[in-house]
Parts: structure tokens; C-alpha cells; sequence
């Protein structure tokens, strides 16, 4: 029925966003652009997470377990809940570890459909390190992979400027999260792989 994508540069003309906004022939007239551009806002944070949000922010700390392509690897749904947040936090914390977070936050619900985590350490000042990414899926491909992974990036160049490159990793079948990548410039600097053996 229709598409809506966010292109934010990263240097030239950084005030400015370019939104496009296509509608199907036939559902045009009929109020979606208007919703389209209505989806989502993003909020950002450092380290602590907002009150109003953290348990929100708990239920997409729970699908990151269980909603990303892990080429076929078993594992277990993590239980996440706001004291598990809390307590993630100030481990961060006393490790030295400084977070910066980005999420999409739809506007009819208030709920967050995509989150992203860049962590930096001020003894490694010139690398940040990308954590999770995660756009809910009945809310993919409306670009809020773009629109979150840019935010975030906007607010660590400001936090940290000490920082020179961003190192991040994906499974290969995340095709939607690689052509993100490659949008945003990062380059392929190495392979890892991953094996598992079931027992019993």
C-alpha cells in the first residue's frame, strides 16, 4: 500500500533529513501518506533509561533473543524486565562502559517498534562498539532501521568525538540489516563463524 524512509546524512547538511513518502495509485487520496509519515519519533538516551520507557525497553531487550536471524542456532529466550534493565545498567556502569541508546517510538501507541545500543570504553576512546539492533516485526521496512541506527550514531559522534570508527557485526542472511549498513558506510573488515552441537 505504501513505503516511508528517512535518509539523515552523517556529514554534509547534518540538519537536515530527506523524507519519501510513495503510496500505491489505488490508496492514494485515502489519508496513508499522512499515517506513513505519522508512524514513529525517535528518542534517544544515555546510559540510564527513561522511566517511562524502561519497561517497554524490557520487551525488546526479550525479542532480541528471539526475533533476530541466528542462521539456524539454537538458543533460549532471555526473560528481561525492568529490575533486569536496571541492573544491566549499573553493570555497565561500574565496568566503565558508557551506553548510548536510540529507539523508534510509534506515535499511535507509544510503543517502541525498533531499538539500537552503541557501547564506548574511554580506555579503547577511538572505537565504539555496536550492540543490539532490533525493528519489531510487524514494523519492518518502513525505515526505521535507518532512522534509529542514524540517531544513534548522530548522538555518540556528539558524546564521544574521540571516536574514529564504529566496529559491528551481522549474520549474513540479515540482509535487511547489512543494506542498512553499507547505506551508512561501514565496510566489511572480517568474517566469524559459528558452530553448535546439539547433545542427546
Amino acid at each position: 500500500m505504501g513505503t516511508c524512509s528517512v535518509t539523515r546524512p552523517l556529514r554534509e547538511i547534518t540538519a537536515t533529513a530527506g523524507i519519501n513518502v510513495l503510496v500505491a495509485p489505488c490508496y492514494r487520496r485515502q489519508g496513508w501518506g499522512r499515517r506513513l509519515l505519522e508512524h514513529a519519533e525517535s528518542v534517544t538516551w544515555a546510559d540510564t533509561c527513561p522511566e517511562e520507557l524502561v519497561a517497554e525497553y524490557a520487551v525488546f531487550k526479550n525479542r532480541m533473543s528471539t526475533d533476530v536471524p541466528t542462521a539456524g542456532l539454537g538458543g533460549e529466550a532471555e526473560d528481561w524486565d525492568p529490575a533486569r534493565v536496571r541492573e544491566e545498567e549499573r553493570t555497565s556502569g561500574r565496568g566503565g562502559v558508557q551506553v548510548q541508546v536510540a529507539a523508534a517510538r510509534h506515535h499511535g501507541t507509544g510503543r517502541l517498534v525498533a531499538c539500537t545500543v552503541l557501547n564506548w570504553r574511554a580506555g579503547v576512546p577511538a572505537t565504539i562498539t555496536q550492540q543490539d539492533t532490533l525493528v519489531a516485526a510487524e514494523h519492518r521496512g518502513k525505515g526505521l532501521g535507518l532512522l534509529v541506527k542514524t540517531a544513534n550514531l548522530r548522538a555518540a559522534q556528539e558524546r564521544w568525538p574521540a571516536a574514529r570508527s564504529v566496529l559491528t557485526w551481522n549474520a549474513v542472511e540479515n540482509r535487511h540489516m547489512l543494506a542498512i549498513n553499507i547505506t551508512l558506510g561501514f565496510k566489511p573488515a572480517g568474517y566469524e563463524g559459528e558452530w553448535q552441537k546439539r547433545l542427546g
